[in-house]
């Protein structure tokens, strides 16, 4: 028997939600309490909401809607405990609701069915897709029609991931009605029939309801994508962009989509822009894998049309322009500054060259690059669509874009039309080099006249495109670039305004990046500037500084080493760190900062080492303290800094760092590092027990019984970038102590030798691998010896790709003494070892004898025949470079 109301009880509530909406602050309060007494006390409370809401159509919609409102806050709370008559009373007065004369009660309804269905999961509600497409099958009444197509794409929009497995059938039924709608004389119903098919590309694979249809369905998006409508062509554009998923399903039409997606980005509607320059970017992913690739040749034929409106489409909007200025004028907020991302290198011999095994090597920029906010609008996006063109079509693309650059570099053009053309000449530097040479001698003194421009946002962008040229100006006369830009991007890192200030501060980033040690000769007037900077710079900004000084030091390390580069780098930092309390996130950017700092000061950072050095474990236990009683609140990027920072201090003082160590902590704060459930974590601590095991061996011992077992337990493949600092630590530990590692290195060899051999090993694993393992050869050969069958290729491509030279000396003597002691292990392989004793620059004379020992070894071992016959196999720049050193 169906629910009916009490009069009374429906009066009373209908009152209240009158009374609740129109009546003074206190009544509605009093009626807002009563509602929910109401909903606390009353079972059927609900049934009264939605029965208001979907039947009471002579009470003020607005009454109507708010108990429909009301209806929905209930259900967060009480759905789960409804029983399934109730729940099927409130389905279908819902549905009935969808064919209301109000739209926003039609509206409201849709929203209510979706939360139901999204709740309650498909398997409590399965019918609800055939119920719908039932009403729609009623397509004269065109308000059921509307009300119910509004409601599908809310639905498909919340749960398009349900319809997979089990439920993936009832696709079949959904996609053709859809389709079919998509053809519908109402441009809303249009819109919701694609809105909804659109949902179900976010599903890996597009489902086979999809595909099946898809010639109907692309018969009804090309009608779609030319009707007047704008809004109907940015659904179009969307649809597009997502094909690019599928991309032989567009190939017979990609000339002409790529026509109409040109057209689309040129419009004058800038959202309707957007959407349609989202298509490049997809389009051209640098991703390896891009399926899309085999589209570039006819997309070449488009390139004379598609480069002027990607340029034409990079200026400022009025209201970009305005926000900017007032974002420029204001002080910096804390929403204003992202969340950073604290980059823990791994230790190993190719520091300088890490790639995390987690980045994508093909994502080149930011879509922060381009100077001023950071949301992404349609100038981003046209700007990275021409980087990506670039990248792809290389200088091919200059033709069509240089004239027009040309045109609006013109000192008579509105600035955001310069603006827009200095920008692309960043963007196109790194595909377009080639091309770009001939231009540079000019355009970079163009540069340095409009880095002086009286707009902020042309100053802004010139500091960005100038570094985006960094490459090629250090590798210049220094007198006839380098130094002209140094000092201009060092005059705008104290410019008057902050948005400015950001962008040179980058921009000096970047330049010291490439430049390295040629920076050295202009140290102290990069030292002023920066030192200048602290006066004035709000926090945003601060931030950047303190990536430009850790660049700074990982760029010219020791020779920052001097009283008066000290004096001005030190007491800004210092008074920072004094003024930051233990728990500010402020002081996470400044711990990265003095990590490289220190390093590289040295001794020269001796006398502020001890309390840095002993807060920095302070703030470690703390934390830890904070995760044993409320773990939700225990913030280990603290941890990890400072674990980084303690680690730069013993890297910086070496041996001198012993007086420090015997009054700390630090054993005892690194084993629970080590152990701890956070890889992060693990990682730097096994990362300072390497360069404990560096500089403070004696130390170190006293904990190497505990700390040797969860190091070997840390080589894991699973977690690589730990595993890379297990293994280095290991390395490191065994060339202190020697042959006493033996029963350990025993324990540790085996699981590294799969690893080293595994072709999904990232390369800096691989070269640490195959250091540690030299190392194990050199203090205990006959444990390594016996593999050498195994393990003899990888270990020499490994050791052949190691830059740093200790590490590569020990490496070696290790393949070596592991030659040395099983020579016929090495016979499989022996072509590798060539090659790699070729490949090693600038061995020690004592390396240069083993090479020799084992090279007129093997000669005499195979005979003088033999041996020359053995040669002839070897690639002859092999055999030239070992006649040249080794005399073989």
């Amino acid at each position: 028997m169906s629910w009916v109301p009490n009069e009374q009880g429906l009066q009373q509530v209908m009152e209240l939600l009158i009374n609740s909406r129109k009546g003074s602050t206190q009544i509605q309060k009093e009626c807002t309490l009563k509602l929910q007494q109401f909903n606390d006390n009353v079972h059927d409370f609900n049934n009264y909401l939605v029965h208001i809401f979907s039947k009471c159509k002579e009470v003020d919609p607005a009454d109507r809607q708010a108990a429909g409102l009301i209806l929905k806050a209930n259900l967060k709370q009480k759905l789960v405990s409804l029983t399934d008559i109730e729940k099927e009373h409130l389905r279908l007065l819902l549905l009935e609701a969808l064919g209301d004369d109000i739209p926003f009660i039609r509206s409201t309804a849709g929203t209510l069915i979706a939360f139901i269905f999204f709740w309650d999961q498909i398997e409590a509600w399965p019918q609800c897709i055939s119920q719908l497409l039932t009403l729609l099958g009623n397509s004269n009444n065109q308000q059921l029609v509307d009300g119910t197509m509004a409601c599908l794409s809310k639905v498909c929009e919340d749960n398009y991931a349900q319809f997979e497995g089990d439920y993936a059938q009832q696709l079949t039924v959904l996609i053709p009605v859809l389709i079919k709608f998509m053809e519908y004389p109402n441009e809303g119903i249009r819109k919701n029939a694609l809105s909804s098919i659109l949902q179900f590309f976010q599903l890996d694979p597009v489902p086979t309801a999809i595909t099946d249809n898809m010639d109907a369905y692309l018969r009804s998006l090309f009608n779609i994508a030319n009707d007047n409508s704008v809004t109907l062509r940015k659904y179009a554009c969307r649809a597009f962009v997502l094909l690019l998923d599928i991309p032989h399903y567009l190939k017979q039409a990609i000339s002409t989509v790529i026509e109409y997606m040109i057209h689309c980005t040129a419009s004058d509607d800038e959202t309707l822009s957007l959407e349609a320059c989202e298509f490049w970017t997809v389009l051209l992913s640098l991703d390896p894998k891009n399926p899309c690739q085999p589209f570039y040749p006819i997309l070449q034929n488009h390139l004379p049309q598609l480069v002027p409106v990607l340029l034409s489409k990079m200026q400022y909007s009025e209201f970009e322009q305005a926000s900017l200025l007032h974002d420029s004028e204001r002080p910096d907020r804390d929403s204003d500054i992202n969340p950073s991302v604290y980059h823990i290198k791994p230790k190993d011999s190719l520091e300088e060259e890490y790639d995390d095994e987690d980045d994508e090597d093909y994502e080149d920029f930011d879509e922060d690059d381009f100077g001023g906010d950071s949301d992404w609008s349609l100038r981003k996006c046209s700007a990275t669509s021409l980087d990506l063109l670039s990248n792809v079509f290389g200088s091919s693309i200059l033709p069509y874009l240089l004239p027009q650059i040309e045109q609006k570099m013109n000192g008579e053009v509105p600035w955001p039309v310069r603006e827009s053309a200095i920008l692309a000449l960043g963007a196109v530097s790194d595909g377009c080099m080639t091309g770009m040479l001939q231009h540079l001698p000019k355009l970079i003194p163009y540069l340095l006249a409009v880095i002086n421009d009286e707009k902020p946002l042309v100053r802004n962008i010139t500091c960005w495109s100038l570094s985006r040229y960094a490459r090629w100006i250090v590798e210049q006369p220094l007198d006839k670039y380098f130094e002209p830009v140094l000092a201009a991007i060092l005059s705008k890192m104290l410019d008057n305004n902050k948005c400015v200030q950001e962008a040179a501060s980058s921009a000096f980033a970047t330049l010291e990046e490439n430049a390295k040690t040629l920076v050295i000769p202009y140290l102290k007037p990069i030292l002023e500037t920066i030192a200048s900077a602290f006066q004035i710079y709000q926090k945003k900004n601060i931030f950047i500084l303190y990536d430009a000084i850790r660049t700074l030091a990982d760029s010219v390390g020791s020779h920052l080493n001097k009283p008066i580069f000290i004096q001005l780098i030190i007491p800004p930092l210092i008074t920072k760190w004094n003024n930051l309390m233990d728990d500010d996130k402020d002081l996470l950017p400044l711990l990265e900062c003095l990590t490289g700092v220190a390093a590289a000061l040295q001794n020269g950072f001796h006398s502020f080492a001890e309390p840095v050095f002993h807060r920095c474990i302070k703030i470690i236990q703390t934390i830890f303290e904070i995760d044993q009683k409320r773990p939700q609140e225990a913030d280990r990027e603290f941890v990890i800094c400072s674990l980084d920072l303690i680690g730069g201090i013993l890297e910086g003082l070496g041996p001198n760092v012993n007086q420090i160590l015997t009054t700390s902590k630090l054993l005892d704060v690194l084993f629970i590092c080590i152990k701890d459930r956070f890889s992060d974590v693990r990682q730097s601590g096994l990362g300072v027990i390497g360069d404990l095991a560096k500089n403070g061996i004696e130390y170190l011992k006293n904990g190497l019984p505990q700390f040797l077992p969860i190091i070997i337990a840390n080589i894991n493949p699973k977690a690589q970038s730990v595993c890379n600092n297990a293994c280095w630590s290991f390395g490191e530990i065994t060339v202190k102590i020697g042959p006493e590692i033996a029963s350990y290195a025993t324990e540790i060899f085996p699981k590294m030798i799969p690893i080293l051999n595994s072709p999904s090993t990232n390369n800096s694993l691989v070269e640490n691998l195959s250091v540690t393992i030299g190392r194990i050869a050199l203090v205990c050969p006959q444990i390594v010896a016996p593999n050498l069958p195994v393990i003899c290729k990888n270990l020499c491509l490994g050791l052949s790709k190691v830059t740093n030279k200790i590490e590569r000396e020990h490496g070696y003597a290790g393949l070596c003494a592991a030659i040395k002691a099983n020579p016929s292990g090495a016979v499989q392989h022996f072509s590798f070892v060539l090659d790699t004793i070729s490949n090693c620059t600038d061995p020690s004379q004592e390396l240069k004898n083993e090479f020799v020992q084992i090279l007129q070894g093997f000669k005499q071992g195979m005979g003088d025949q033999a041996w020359i016959s053995y040669l002839t196999s070897i690639p002859e720049d092999i055999t030239l470079k070992l006649r040249q050193d080794y005399n073989i």
